[in-house]
């Protein structure tokens, strides 16, 4: 990291989430992606879905925190292929800073952190999906165009 992009960076720390950054700001970050849906998860339930997640050991949400609030947000998904002899991928997902502090290098600390944890776990590869506005971004990053991402919304039951 450059020494003009660690000057940008206020005091944060990224680390795994925990059960009680749902109320240290973490839902409050993530509704400030479009559309999540993150108003209708309570905080009893954030805890419980960020317990059963570490768990798994297959969604990691890390989070960056700057005094005790977290500030911004990332999920790498890992999982097992049937092709790469059995290999593992990663896919990061929901990335987001909080709106006030952004452009400081919070979101490439993120994203470096996630994909230091994709190679410990033995991923082979790391793919996202993102808005056309943040492909500037995620070059920056290290990352690449690559195929063409499609989606499907299925009713909810």
């Amino acid at each position: 990291m450059s020494q003009t992009t660690a000057e940008k960076i206020p005091a944060v720390i990224v680390r795994p989430a925990e059960p009680d950054d749902a109320e240290r700001g973490l839902l409050k970050v993530l509704d400030q992606i479009s559309a999540t849906g993150v108003a209708e998860l309570s905080p009893e339930r954030a805890r419980t879905l960020i317990a059963e997640m570490a768990a798994r050991g297959v969604e990691h949400v890390w989070v960056a925190v700057r005094d005790g609030r977290v500030v911004g947000a990332a999920t790498l998904i890992v999982e097992r292929k049937l092709i790469h002899g059995g290999g593992r991928a990663g896919r990061i997902e929901d990335v987001v800073v909080d709106q006030r502090l952004r452009q400081r290098g919070i979101g490439r600390l993120l994203i470096e952190r996630l994909c230091e944890l994709a190679a410990e776990l033995g991923c082979y590869k790391i793919v996202l999906c993102c808005d056309a506005s943040n492909m500037g971004f995620y070059e920056r990053c290290g990352f690449r165009p690559h195929e063409v991402g499609m989606r499907k919304d299925l009713p909810r039951s």
